[in-house]
């Protein structure tokens, strides 16, 4: 994600703010699906959770999913990347 918005010379050490940025400039303006949102808010979720949270521990299913929607994520930011195509 901080290489698609790299490319926009966007950076931010806030978290919610990179997040914010993409839903503002990719998310709403239908360049990128809204599915990649939800796949990274909840990534972020997860993340802090993990992060703040001493007796939180990912389950095996969580770590699957985050497993398969990162790949998803990063398939479709090279998509853009590559083709510049919006929905």
């Amino acid at each position: 994600m901080r290489a698609l918005l790299a490319f926009d010379r966007f950076d931010s050490k806030k978290h919610s703010w990179i997040i914010s940025y993409f839903n503002q400039n990719y998310i709403n303006k239908n360049l990128i699906e809204k599915e990649y949102s939800v796949i990274l808010i909840s990534a972020e979720r997860i993340r802090t959770e993990s992060d703040y949270d001493d007796l939180f521990i990912a389950s095996k299913d969580q770590a699957e999913t985050q497993l398969k929607n990162a790949k998803k994520f990063l398939e479709r930011i090279i998509k853009y990347l590559y083709t510049g195509h919006s929905i």
